[in-house]
């Protein structure tokens, strides 16, 4: 969609980061697909249809009560916490392992025949960057899943857990699943595309390995929360999966990161824009298109993850990541080695 420009070169078409400048774009929704009511197979094949019960004559009345949002919202919250606590303990054990393996690497001046032909073996792996390997893993998870949508008879199990929507029977656990799910080839590609062109540079460059993902997995969360919420309010039976709200919230935080990044759109290179503004631009979009009920993309869904990048840039890392981080780490050093300092 954006071309980031530096220097009057034209970086990127559709949405690749620049090494220095790091910016990128993502407008591919979660797609919705249909189940036909006169039974027969699932009608998956189309990128923006709906899936409806084909059993029930009305299909608003497989809605919960409105209240069981809540139960979403504690799932939401309870799971993007316990993401970074792990997040934080799990980069406290490689800190801890790296420096153990600095003070003790002395005792090994000549390694052994097997260790200087496993470290040649090796050292195409070590030159990607984390970032790199962590999107990989990711686009790995996607594809997997994927590749399970296309077993016939996982497909009603598919839909239980793997698309996320207030009708259906499971409420939790698809909110976290669907983030990780697409049904058609086009999908996955276009959103598997702009991750791997901007994702690995913004972990490298912002996150780290650990955060980036307690973050990617709490955008995708509360990107499904906002789907949830609004078809709730609206007694909207759709079931909802896709990455693409996760992605937005990398793409928002990584916008007001460096907001003076200047992008262009590839079909009208003559006309740049800051990235603050692209940012103002796609919550514009995604909010018109809430309250017109466009129904291409789940407008919701892009909103709760681009919000929850924006305040995450703005007041979320300082809290989880700088506040909150040392003591997490303290606590679970204590629990764990007891009071004799690590480090």
């Amino acid at each position: 969609m954006f071309m980031l420009c530096k220097g009057g070169r034209v970086v990127s078409a559709f949405c690749r980061l620049h090494p220095q400048q790091q910016q990128g774009n993502a407008l591919f929704a979660k797609r919705h697909v249909r189940v036909p009511r006169n039974g027969g197979n699932f009608g998956l094949g189309r990128q923006s249809a709906e899936f409806v019960p084909n059993d029930v004559p009305n299909p608003s009345f497989m809605l919960r009560p409105r209240k069981d949002v809540w139960k979403a919202v504690a799932f939401a919250f309870g799971v993007s916490g316990v993401c970074y606590v792990g997040a934080v303990v799990s980069d406290y054990e490689r800190s801890r392992r790296r420096l153990m393996k600095n003070l003790f690497d002395w005792k090994y001046t000549k390694p052994s025949w097997w260790e200087e032909k496993r470290r040649e073996a090796n050292s195409w792996w070590e030159q990607i960057s984390p970032g790199k390997k962590t999107v990989g893993m990711l686009i790995g998870v996607n594809v997997a899943v994927w590749l399970l949508w296309r077993v016939p008879r996982l497909q009603p199990f598919m839909l239980r857990y793997f698309t996320n929507g207030f009708a259906s029977k499971s409420l939790c656990s698809p909110m976290i699943l669907s983030v990780f799910s697409h049904y058609s080839l086009i999908h996955l590609a276009l959103n598997m595309y702009v991750l791997h062109n901007f994702g690995g540079v913004s972990c490298d460059r912002f996150f780290g390995v650990e955060q980036f993902l307690a973050f990617y997995v709490a955008a995708g969360l509360f990107s499904s929360l906002g789907s949830m919420v609004h078809k709730a309010i609206t007694l909207n039976p759709v079931t909802a999966l896709g990455a693409s709200g996760a992605i937005l919230g990398v793409l928002t935080y990584t916008c007001m990161k460096i907001p003076d990044a200047q992008l262009q759109i590839v079909f009208l290179p003559f006309f740049t824009f800051s990235a603050e503004k692209a940012v103002y631009g796609l919550l514009a979009f995604d909010t018109i298109g809430l309250l017109l009920g466009w129904r291409m993309f789940d407008h919701a869904a892009h909103l709760g993850g681009a919000l929850f990048g924006i305040w995450y840039a703005t007041y979320g890392q300082n809290i989880f990541w700088k506040d909150f981080r040392f003591p997490i780490a303290r606590a679970y050093q204590k629990l764990r080695y007891g009071d004799a300092p690590t480090n």
